[in-house]
Order: C-alpha cells, then structure tokens, then sequence
C-alpha cells in the first residue's frame, strides 16, 4: 500500500453515509494493513440532516490507538 509508505496511520471507516457492508469492507482494509481505524461526521453546518460533530460512532480501541499515537509522536501533548 503506497499510502502507508507515506506514513498513513489510518482511514476513516466509521462515517453515517456508508452502509454496513462498506464499513466492514474498510474495517478489514484497516486490518489487512495494520491502520487505525477512525470515523467522521463530515459536519459543515446546521443543517439539520448532516450527523453532527462526534455523532459518529466508533470502536473505543480505535480511539484508544489514535491517542496512543499522538502521545507517543509528542509525549508532552495533554489528552
């Protein structure tokens, strides 16, 4: 995976517009090639058919590893 040798770490898989299938499609993509698996909720305003800032859900381990990854690439950043 090109993207990986260019320091990818993770792909969003966890996103309200993607059906179950492509989720779990992303999911297994993530584990094949060891990325961390995130979510979005693509917010840009009010509208009230957008999912809304942290509405999308997620395992916590992915979470878990995202954090993990910003303390160790600056282990003074408060989380």
């Amino acid at each position: 995976m090109e993207l990986k040798v260019a320091s990818l770490v993770g792909i969003e898989a966890y996103y309200d517009g993607y059906t179950a299938e492509e989720i779990n499609w992303l999911v297994g993509l993530a584990d094949k090639h060891n990325l961390i698996v995130t979510g979005g909720s693509d917010y840009h305003g009010l509208d009230s058919t957008e999912t809304a800032i942290g509405g999308a859900d997620l395992p916590l381990e992915s979470v878990e590893r995202l954090i993990a990854l910003a303390k160790q690439r600056n282990p003074d950043l408060k989380l």
